[in-house]
C-alpha cells in the first residue's frame, strides 16, 4: 500500500486586492478635499475668517444677548489706557512742559461798594458811610454833619436801579456837606469811587424840591431800567418846633460811563 502523499495546502493571497482598493480610495479622498479646500479659498465675496482673525462681542439688540463676529482686520484695536474725562492729549512737538508753564492767578471777589463821592462843581469830597433805616422806616442820615453816607439797601452806584445818597445841608455850627447842592445844575458831574478801583460817573439830569409830607418815594427809590443815583437833602423853612428842613431837595443823575 503505498503511502499517503500530503498534498500540499494551497493558500490564496489576496493582500494585493485590498491594498489597491484602499490606495485608489486614499487618492480619491485626498484630490476631492484638495478640490474643496481650492474652492472654499477663492470663493468671491466670502471673508476668511482664522482662529487668529475673528472677534466675539456680545451685543444686546432689543434687549436680546447675541454674538457678533466681526473681522479683526475690519475693527480697530483698542488702545490699552484711556485719557480720563477732560483731559487732553498735545500733538504738539514744541509742546511747553507743564513746570514751566505760567499760571494767572484769579483776581479776588469782593463785595462792590461805594467808598467815596466827589462833586467838582460844588467843591464836595467825601467818604461815604453806611445807612440803613430808622424804625419809623425814614432814611437814616450821617451822624457826622461832613460826611455824605449810601443807602445801602439800594444799588451800588453804577450798578442797574437808583443809588441813593444823602448828606446834611448844615449844622447848628455852620455849613455841612450837601450845603452847595441847591447850585447845582443838570450837566454837572458827580464821581462816585467803588473798592474794586472803578469810579462811577454820573451826569445830572434834574433836581426838584418837595414837602417832607410829600416825598415821592416811588420816584426815588422805585426800580429803574438803567443805573441812576439820588442825592438827598434837607431845604426849606427851617422848623423850630421839629428841629428839622420842612423839605427835601432831591437831585437826580444817570449814569455816563464807569472808569476803571
Amino acid at each position: 500500500m503505498a503511502p499517503d502523499t500530503e498534498k500540499p495546502m494551497v493558500t490564496h493571497d489576496r493582500s494585493p486586492v485590498w491594498v489597491i482598493v484602499a490606495s485608489t480610495l486614499g487618492v480619491l479622498l485626498i484630490a476631492v478635499a484638495l478640490l474643496g479646500l481650492t474652492l472654499g479659498a477663492d470663493a468671491p465675496g466670502r471673508p476668511t475668517l482664522g482662529a487668529a482673525a475673528k472677534q466675539v462681542t456680545p451685543a444686546s439688540v432689543g434687549g436680546t444677548e447675541v454674538a457678533a463676529v466681526r473681522s479683526a482686520a475690519a475693527i480697530p484695536q483698542r488702545p490699552k489706557y484711556r485719557l480720563p474725562p477732560g483731559a487732553m492729549q498735545s500733538r504738539s512737538t514744541n509742546a511747553t512742559p507743564a513746570a514751566h508753564r505760567r499760571t494767572i492767578p484769579a483776581r479776588p471777589k469782593v463785595d462792590l461798594a461805594p467808598l467815596a463821592i466827589k462833586i467838582p462843581a460844588i467843591g464836595v469830597t467825601s467818604p461815604l458811610v453806611r445807612l440803613g433805616l430808622n424804625p419809623d422806616n425814614t432814611l437814616q442820615v450821617p451822624t457826622e454833619y461832613g460826611l455824605a453816607g449810601w443807602y445801602i439797601y439800594r444799588p451800588v452806584p453804577g450798578e442797574i436801579g437808583p443809588s441813593v445818597i444823602a448828606g446834611h445841608v448844615d449844622s447848628k455850627v455852620g455849613p455841612a456837606v450837601f450845603y452847595r447842592l441847591k447850585e447845582l445844575q443838570p450837566g454837572a458831574t458827580i464821581e462816585v469811587d467803588r473798592n474794586d478801583g472803578s469810579v462811577a460817573l454820573f451826569s445830572v439830569t434834574t433836581k426838584e424840591q418837595v414837602d417832607k409830607n410829600a416825598f415821592p418815594t416811588a420816584r426815588v427809590y422805585g426800580p429803574t431800567a438803567t443805573s441812576e443815583l439820588r442825592l438827598i437833602t434837607c431845604a426849606g423853612t427851617f422848623n423850630y418846633n421839629t428841629g428839622h428842613y420842612n423839605d427835601n431837595l432831591i437831585m437826580y443823575a444817570k449814569l455816563a460811563k464807569i472808569v476803571r
